[in-house]
């Protein structure tokens, strides 16, 4: 099988010439790294890879632990309060940390961090009024099994601070502090696995690692805003009404496109969690987050980190150089795919024994669910740094129709897992539907590259 793609020879990643196989594979990959680290743009994506690879594998020594110490339960009660504030997030800054990047002026830019601020501590501040009058309502106890009132209370403090994560990670990111967000990710990661453990050791249950996640959003949104303290203190007192009012007119695709988009991409994520939490067992969630966990950490922070530097840096082509952004994304994208493959074809054939001797003997259904999940888990990482074609592009009202097929995908797939009494035969079709038209999407994303902006 010959591997070939349509680049100039002494631009490509990979020579046109060679053979597929083991020893091309590891020649491409030492050739590519050789070559790309004296990038700028590349040695940015490697300073937020590196903070996630100490992140994860933080995280992947002390899941053994973790599992020990809390059970499948305590998983699923976790994963409900994630899949709850997931959403919620979604909706409380309208999507407006997505402008952060896009405007020339940087004081508009630390408007735009104020806004979406301040939409999501008014979001968060109506959700703690709501949350007593809903949490023991037949409904949302059926979907979310979750019987804690801390955990109930803590959901608009991790929406709030949730949403902080992701503003002020956007604000450093147009700021170029990539070494911050590598940092924050560290400190974000070893304050919650390392609470957890210690609450989880106190004789707390599912609250223990609900707790050390907040408080793990407190650390990661504090180290990401650092070096950007003195500008935020700056344009406070310069901001008005006025330009905030000027700046949501302004973007306000994000609100009206990126909200429902986010809504559904977001819903289709959590939705397996919440099906199987009130379809089959709140056991069965646990194992299911544990395996989304594993799988989508590690490979969606790598696949975040490329895909933050490429926002950066795909934004100024679009403005200067149609011919140099579809480059930049077909070396990232045939680079991305080849430093994936082979790990994850190896962990899908080795999940079951690998995760049950990891995690422990009760843990075994987490391995069969990591095996049926990695094609989906591929095509995710392979198409998530080039979701940013849609804000680059203004291209989030046609990207809905993806958001909606899988949404529809996720809730179809575990209702025939019900219908049959097979939670497996749910994870199945999820993962497989998904695969299919994420494909299709990241075919969609390339061709982006050739469609001119509207900003």
């Amino acid at each position: 099988m010959k591997f070939c793609f349509i680049s100039e020879p002494e631009k490509t990643i990979f020579s046109k010439s060679n053979y597929f196989g083991p020893d091309m594979y590891f020649k491409s990959i030492k050739q590519t790294v050789s070559r790309l680290i004296k990038s700028n743009y590349y040695r940015n994506a490697f300073t937020l890879i590196s903070g996630s690879v100490i992140a994860q594998a933080f995280l992947v020594v002390i899941t053994p632990i973790l599992s020990r110490i809390f059970t499948p339960e305590d998983f699923g009660l976790y994963a409900s309060f994630l899949a709850v504030t997931g959403i919620l997030s979604i909706v409380a800054t309208l999507r407006y940390e997505l402008a952060i990047l896009l405007p020339k002026k940087d004081k508009e830019a630390g408007q735009i961090f104020l806004l979406a601020s301040f939409i999501s501590l008014v979001i968060g501040l109506i959700t703690l009024l709501i949350v007593p009058m809903v949490k023991d309502m037949p409904w949302v106890q059926e979907l979310t099994k979750i019987d804690s009132g801390i955990i109930f209370f803590l959901v608009p403090a991790g929406i709030v601070l949730y949403d902080l994560t992701k503003t002020s990670s956007y604000l450093a990111n147009r700021n170029k502090h990539y070494k911050w967000l590598s940092y924050g990710r560290i400190s974000g990661s070893v304050t919650t696995g390392g609470l957890g453990i210690v609450l989880g050791l106190l004789g707390w249950s599912a609250a223990g690692l609900v707790v050390g996640k907040v408080i793990g959003w407190i650390a990661e949104s504090m180290v990401f805003l650092f070096p950007s303290r003195k500008a935020i203190a700056n344009v406070i007192p310069k901001t008005r009404w006025n330009n905030l009012r000027t700046l949501a007119a302004r973007y306000r695709n994000f609100p009206k496109y990126s909200t429902p988009e986010g809504l559904l991409n977001t819903g289709f994520k959590q939705m397996p969690i919440l099906l199987l939490t009130a379809w089959f067992s709140i056991d069965m969630a646990g194992y299911y987050s544990v395996a989304f966990m594993l799988l989508s950490k590690p490979l969606g922070m790598v696949s975040a980190a490329f895909g933050q530097v490429f926002f950066q840096q795909g934004a100024s082509l679009d403005r200067e150089d149609q011919g140099s952004l579809r480059k930049l994304f077909k070396d990232n994208l045939i680079f991305l795919f080849f430093l994936a493959v082979i790990p994850c074809i190896l962990i899908a054939i080795f999940a079951p024994p690998l995760f049950t001797f990891i995690l422990g003997d009760n843990w075994e259904m987490t391995g069969i669910f990591v095996r049926w999940l990695m094609p989906f888990s591929f095509i995710t990482f392979l198409k998530g740094p080039f979701s940013a074609m849609v804000d680059i592009k203004n291209k989030i009202g046609q990207n809905v129709f993806f958001e909606i097929g899988f949404f529809i995908i996720s809730i179809l797939a575990f209702y025939i897992g019900f219908v049959k009494n097979d939670a497996l035969l749910g994870v199945q079709c999820f993962s497989f539907g998904c695969t299919l038209l994420g494909i299709f999407q990241l075919r969609w994303f390339y061709a982006l590259t050739k469609v001119e902006s509207r900003w």
